[in-house]
């Protein structure tokens, strides 16, 4: 829908931009455009530092980029500003040649790339632009992720919450206080019983959280870790990825657990063979913020999508084939 569009757009800008979440209205000159244009598209009026500029979206049919630069350069014309293509999603591939025809565009939690302002946000900028941004706790992440994945559908109240994490009363008060703050989600009823829900729908509440969001790995480790053990944990990484996606397995296997797991298996495991770089048969842990088992069903082999995508978001930059994975993993989960 294109409320919830404009709203993740807004939060968006402004969480990496640094300015106040900008007004938007709807454009009058609509009426002016030819009927494909004004059928085709919706069209809103933004200031972006005092400049007024125009965002066209298409309503329903995503033009091809040779069309859309036709058609964005004639309402740029006839509008006498400067006109920006907003999408939702967007493939790697459709974004590289959005850039080699120099077309204004935006794709909300992922890419700003505006010209005529001398703003080429793209996702590197992008990252150390939400350093600045305040993240989400550990806790606050994984219980949001939870409701993106369903997990609060029927069972949304906290005593339930707080049970299905682990988390102490104050943890999940904390977590909480920190998505309400946000808008991510709202409460309805009092106290204990209260029923949590999603801000909007998911793919929106995804768009708008993602300058809060981290990755979940706080660090890396190689080990021989037997069989048995392996087992026991999630595919993480590019591991994980091969299976939500085409893309080929890593030659070393990825696995992911929580820190805290991680120092009870070195002690269980005394004679692990670990170290901080690849070796020949090791496999390689991630060491999460928080358990990666929390977010998935007990007979998943995998880490849960929207942890996956946050863990691989350096990996993205400098791989095209990561992105593109990544773009087909999240295509696939409505994201």
């Amino acid at each position: 829908m294109i409320q919830d569009f404009l709203k993740a757009l807004r939060t968006y800008l402004s969480a990496t931009l640094g300015i106040a979440p900008p007004a938007m209205r709807a454009w009058p000159g609509v009426k002016a455009l030819p009927r494909y244009l004004a059928d085709g598209f919706t069209f809103h009026e933004i200031d972006l530092w005092g400049q007024p500029c125009l965002l066209m979206v298409a309503n329903q049919e995503v033009p091809t980029p040779a069309d859309l630069q036709k058609q964005l350069r004639l309402v740029e014309r006839l509008a006498n500003m400067p006109v920006i293509y907003g999408q939702d999603e967007m493939t790697a591939r459709q974004r590289q040649r959005l850039l080699a025809l120099f077309i204004p565009f935006v794709v909300p939690g992922r890419q700003l790339f505006l010209p005529p302002l001398g703003v080429d946000l793209r996702e590197h900028y992008a990252a150390q632009a939400r350093q600045h941004v305040p993240a989400l706790g550990p806790a606050a992440q994984a219980v949001l992720l939870a409701g993106l994945l369903g997990y609060w559908e029927g069972n949304s109240h906290a005593s339930a919450i707080a049970r299905q994490f682990g988390y102490s009363a104050m943890t999940l008060s904390r977590a909480r206080r920190e998505l309400l703050d946000r808008g991510f989600v709202s409460l309805h009823g009092a106290g204990r019983g209260a029923h949590w829900s999603l801000n909007g729908t998911r793919a929106a509440v995804w768009q708008a959280a993602q300058p809060a969001l981290r990755s979940p790995v706080l660090r890396r480790v190689w080990c021989h870790l037997p069989k048995v053990e392996q087992k026991k944990l999630p595919a993480a990484g590019l591991t994980a990825l091969a299976v939500y996606s085409m893309l080929a397995e890593p030659t070393a296997p990825v696995v992911a657990l929580s820190e805290a797991a991680w120092r009870t298996m070195a002690q269980r495991l005394p004679q692990l063979r670990q170290a901080d770089e690849v070796f020949d048969g090791a496999v390689e842990l991630e060491l999460w913020s928080y358990d990666p088992r929390i977010l998935i069903g007990p007979s998943d082999r995998c880490v849960d999508r929207y942890s996956l995508f946050l863990s691989l978001q350096a990996e993205a930059e400098i791989d095209e084939r990561v992105a593109l994975a990544m773009d087909e993993m999240m295509r696939d989960a409505g994201a």
